[in-house]
């Protein structure tokens, strides 16, 4: 199944299934859609391999700072 990205030199395309979690783990992506809309990495909340290569559904950066900083606002 092909799902539309946007690299990090913000142009479009579109990739295997099989392939987003490799293009996340090297930091190529900034965006890929999902059913639901599409996915900004950093914000929104995606899944994550775990050391056995299990998939683990894992907050994202923005959540971990606001739990870490729940007094800062952010704007």
């Amino acid at each position: 199944m092909l799902i539309p990205v946007i690299y990090c030199d913000h142009t479009h395309g579109t990739v295997e299934s099989f392939a987003i979690s490799r293009l996340l783990r090297e930091g190529k992506i900034l965006s890929f859609k999902r059913a639901s809309g599409w996915v900004i990495i950093g914000r929104d909340r995606i899944r994550k391999l775990d050391h056995a290569g299990q998939e683990r559904s894992r907050p994202s950066a923005s959540h971990d700072w606001m739990r870490n900083n729940p007094h800062e606002a952010i704007f």
